[in-house]
């Protein structure tokens, strides 16, 4: 398991609706209706200094909760792209860019939560997606969950941390040292590799032997913070 970090943008006005995201690697994604509804430009100098902001947000995110490993290299695999919700679905989007960008296999978006008509937007840009509820008075994320409490960036670091030891990247890490230590004439490493504003990004297996995602249990509470 790995992070991706894509970056909500939001309105200069209103930071939690968003107008827009970027990928972890600062490529810009600006949602026209957005725009056109407040009345701004993709030039403008407020909108331009929340995008430098954001991917230096970005940027710090990824050194603080990553620390010192390599991202995990998704090429060839399926990727699961985790988020507690879709609202715009402007940062799910981000994220799907990201990881298409790595070179996945297939892609699955999967929220316990989203709004309907953005959930239909990204059947458009990934493989699958999985959402166990599609309200059509949606309102916001929060307002489905009975505890919608703010993540801290140390819950983030001991979940990787988990995920690290007896994980992908070690059992990768090995599969180098012992490809280095010695290496068969002709032969290829076999080492696995697999991947709130933040997405979680699962390369589980390849395609031909992906299992099916669990059931989860929808909770719901009747009021909460917007996303």
């Amino acid at each position: 398991m790995d992070i991706v970090v894509p970056r909500k943008i939001g309105h200069p006005a209103h930071p939690e609706y968003a107008i827009g995201a970027l990928t972890q690697t600062g490529d810009v994604f600006l949602d026209p209706d957005a725009l056109a509804m407040s009345g701004l430009r993709p030039n403008d100098p407020i909108i331009k200094h929340i995008i430098e902001e954001e991917k230096a947000e970005a940027q710090r995110r990824l050194r603080h909760y990553r620390g010192s490993r390599p991202p995990l290299d998704v090429k060839g695999w399926t990727c699961i792209l985790v988020d507690d919700g879709i609202a715009t679905g402007s940062t799910m989007k981000a994220a799907i860019k990201s990881v298409k960008a790595g070179g996945a296999e297939e892609i699955v978006v999967a929220a316990p939560v989203g709004a309907p008509d953005s959930v239909d937007e990204l059947r458009k840009m990934a493989d699958k997606v999985v959402v166990l509820l599609t309200p059509p008075q949606f309102h916001a994320v929060g307002l489905w969950y009975q505890n919608f409490g703010q993540t801290s960036d140390q819950e983030v670091i001991e979940i990787m941390k988990q995920y690290e030891e007896g994980s992908f990247y070690q059992q990768k890490k090995q599969g180098q040292e012992q490809q280095q230590q010695q290496p068969p004439p002709g032969s290829t490493s076999a080492a696995l590799q697999g991947f709130d504003d933040e997405a979680a990004c699962a390369a589980a297996a390849p395609p031909s032997s992906q299992q099916q995602p669990p059931r989860a249990q929808q909770q719901r509470r009747s009021s909460g913070s917007s996303y």
